[in-house]
């Protein structure tokens, strides 16, 4: 299996804000859960309901060795933030076990390679907001790839949602759109990512998103019309190629990506 296709899973490990619990875990190299409150060391995924019923029974198939992946398990409560990215270990498979007297369902990493947020911030960017255990297809190749040959793809993917609005500015920059900046970029208004001048004194709103929804695509639209509407020229970068709106001009990121200064993507892509 070529390693593009390797699943990847992200685990959260918060436990009530328990610092203790998460460093103990970062230590051993554990992916944990508590279903049931803490109280039970059963891994029978009968002995559970709704969401950890479900979590148990694929935890199980991962610990038996039955799906090629890689567990992305987040120590975010560790110093420094810190995320542990490894095989499961399928001989020790999904097993009960106690810590800090709390009982705990866990699976070991083997193989495991250590990642520091501080260095690689486009993966605290966009891990998943919800859920102790999931699969994470956004980051799939980049996770794969970083394990692998400890470096990022060079692709859109592996930019953080800050960068690539860097990336567009910078776009509009050398293409003469805009000429100056007028507040911090992504700090605008929810509707407004970057607001500018151009050469002629007129105002430039631009929103990027990595939405591909044409629906959601039409309500972001909408609403930076709305709002830059006889302001000003109204730009939308999205992943879309052929995405339209009117009154608002709609550049693919493909494009931007395309046309970036190379030197400033491998730096972009490079440990920090």
């Amino acid at each position: 299996m070529t390693q593009t296709m390797t699943l990847v899973y992200y685990w959260r490990h918060n436990f009530g804000q328990k610092p203790q619990i998460v460093a103990e875990l970062y230590k051993l190299r554990l992916g944990a859960v508590d279903y049931a409150g803490g109280m039970s060391l059963s891994t029978d995924p009968a002995t559970y309901q709704g969401r950890g019923k479900s979590v148990i029974t694929l935890l199980n198939e991962i610990g038996k060795g039955t799906r090629d992946c890689l567990l992305a398990c987040d120590y975010r409560l560790q110093q420094g933030g810190k995320m542990v990215v490894g095989r499961p270990n399928t001989i020790s498979g999904l097993a009960g076990e106690v810590i800090g007297g709390v009982s705990y369902k866990v699976l070991r990493l083997q193989d495991e390679k250590e990642l520091d947020y501080s260095t690689w911030p486009v993966f605290a960017a966009c891990h998943p907001q919800q859920g102790t255990f999931c699969r994470w297809k956004s980051m799939e190749n980049c996770i794969a790839t970083w394990y692998h040959t400890g470096s990022l793809p060079v692709e859109v993917g592996s930019l953080t949602p800050g960068q690539l609005e860097v990336l567009c500015y910078e776009y509009m920059k050398d293409g003469n759109i805009i000429e100056r900046l007028l507040c911090p970029i992504g700090r605008a208004l929810r509707e407004i990512d970057i607001v500018g001048i151009a050469a002629d004194g007129s105002r430039v709103f631009a929103q990027v998103t990595f939405a591909t929804n044409r629906n959601i695509l039409m309500d972001k639209a909408s609403r930076l019309l709305e709002f830059g509407h006889g302001r000003g020229k109204c730009i939308m970068f999205c992943p879309v190629l052929d995405f339209s709106f009117e009154g608002v001009e709609c550049i693919s990121i493909p494009k931007v990506f395309e046309a970036a200064d190379k030197t400033m993507l491998r730096a972009m892509l490079s440990p920090m």
